[in-house]
């Protein structure tokens, strides 16, 4: 996968056309790359989205799907609460992008996806976005109060998740900002 716009046809070609979950949807746009491309029967999209009328303006978007999208308005662990584990063929997490958040997430998401599944996620960097410039200062190896401090912990994350598990190479793609993701093992245990 080069791209995050290839995405849904990499489930296709892996068979995982079932049902997914995109944790983190904004303003859908996302989402519909995914249904545009994938043959899966149901995308869950789960976001907290803000007062200001996304969610409607989201839902409404997306009607076009008809049954294959399901928005829920309610956070992480709310929502993965409501999923069975080992029942979801992918998990797409973009949602708080601290270093405490992913680690949450991660946790969280990793036990609904089947073995044989995908999980991934978005925005694979660590560093801090300069509200004034909107400009991304990338920290390689940040340090814990880095990490404390750090609008984007992802990456510090995500490797630190992988290699605690044992779950093999990471991939990610190309572009800026980056999405990782890796093949669920079949002897997958919950962690």
């Amino acid at each position: 996968m080069r791209s995050r716009v290839d995405f849904g046809r990499m489930l296709n070609r892996l068979g995982l056309t079932g049902t997914g979950v995109e944790m983190g949807v904004f303003n859908g746009e996302f989402a519909r790359q995914i249904l545009d491309t994938w043959e899966g029967r149901k995308l869950i999209g789960v976001d907290t989205w803000p007062p200001e009328g996304l969610a409607e303006s989201v839902r409404a978007r997306m009607q076009i799907y008809g049954q294959r999208w399901e928005g829920w308005h309610t956070e992480s662990l709310k929502a993965a609460e409501k999923v069975a584990d080992n029942s979801l063929d992918f998990v797409y997490i973009d949602a708080d992008h601290t270093y405490q958040a992913a680690r949450r997430d991660l946790g969280l998401w990793w036990p609904k996806v089947k073995p044989g599944g995908v999980f991934a996620g978005h925005d694979y960097w660590n560093g801090q976005r300069d509200p004034v410039t909107k400009a991304k200062r990338t920290i390689l190896n940040p340090t814990k109060a880095q990490l404390a401090e750090m609008n984007f912990g992802v990456k510090a994350a995500v490797d630190e998740f992988v290699v605690q598990h044992g779950l093999g190479e990471l991939q990610s793609t190309k572009e800026w900002p980056s999405s990782w993701w890796l093949r669920v093992p079949t002897g997958k245990a919950n962690v």
